[in-house]
């Protein structure tokens, strides 16, 4: 069994893919697989699910697990017994648990992936961090718990999540331009940009495409939108890197230009 959470919730068993009906029954699941297979105490659940829990909330949550569990039981009978309930004693709530294996969650497997492959990169292993790279951002379907109703503290939990994949996009992109490719290169960091104006990597990413594919005009424009967007609408500093590419380009220092991002290694 397989769980995917990186875009519209899916159960997957044997290639066959299930849906869970519901979206509270929906953010219950992913609110237990954010655990990664701990269990999770009563508190914990309510507040991820609800914004303002209700009174009712953990009646609420009773139901919820149950119809889980039913849906589950529906794929196979033998997966009622993922979720294990956690008895409470001494003062504490109790609590309940899905028992998943490291494998089991799309989104565990994009962390690990994800991280392996910017290591990769820094290290020098330029093909390999491609490699890692493009496969963890396979994962992604679409918005993360797109199509569950959860609370703004468990949409917390992602934004980790989406920052790493913006991270590891515009890191598959270094490695690409180490690699070789520049112009085919240019609008997909420009989409980037569009979006997060703020990421310096990106603005080096441009630069850098622009002027290995020629475009020396375009590499030095982009600089002065970098330093006017970053520097002066958001007040931050320019990094040493970035600095030290724009007078690379200014210098028609090709091959300092082309080894940057390995350089920094």
């Amino acid at each position: 069994m397989s769980f995917f959470i990186l875009g519209p919730l899916k159960v997957k068993v044997a290639d066959q893919e299930h849906s869970i009906d519901t979206a509270p029954v929906r953010a219950t699941l992913i609110a237990l697989l954010l655990e990664e297979g701990l269990p999770v105490p009563i508190p914990v659940l309510l507040r991820r699910i609800w914004e303002f829990p209700p009174k009712t909330a953990a009646n609420n949550l009773r139901l919820h697990i149950s119809r889980l569990r039913g849906q589950l039981s529906l794929i196979d009978p033998i997966f009622r017994a993922k979720i294990t309930t956690i008895r409470g004693g001494g003062g504490e709530s109790g609590g309940y648990r899905l028992h998943i294996g490291p494998d089991e969650l799309d989104f565990t497997r994009f962390q690990r992936t994800a991280t392996r492959g910017l290591h990769e990169l820094r290290s020098g292993c330029t093909e390999k961090a491609r490699s890692s790279l493009t496969q963890a951002l396979s994962l992604w379907r679409g918005p993360i718990g797109q199509g569950c109703s959860l609370s703004s503290r468990a949409r917390a939990q992602f934004d980790a999540a989406e920052q790493l994949r913006s991270t590891a996009r515009e890191s598959l992109i270094e490695a690409l331009i180490n690699l070789g490719q520049s112009a085919e290169l240019i609008p997909e960091i420009r989409k980037i940009l569009e979006l997060e104006p703020h990421r310096e990597k990106s603005w080096e990413n441009l630069i850098r495409a622009y002027y290995l594919s020629g475009d020396i005009a375009k590499a030095l424009d982009a600089w002065e939108i970098a330093v006017s967007t970053i520097g002066n609408q958001y007040g931050l500093d320019l990094s040493p890197d970035i600095q030290r590419l724009h007078l690379a380009v200014l210098r028609r220092d090709t091959e300092t230009i082309r080894a940057f991002g390995s350089a920094l290694t």
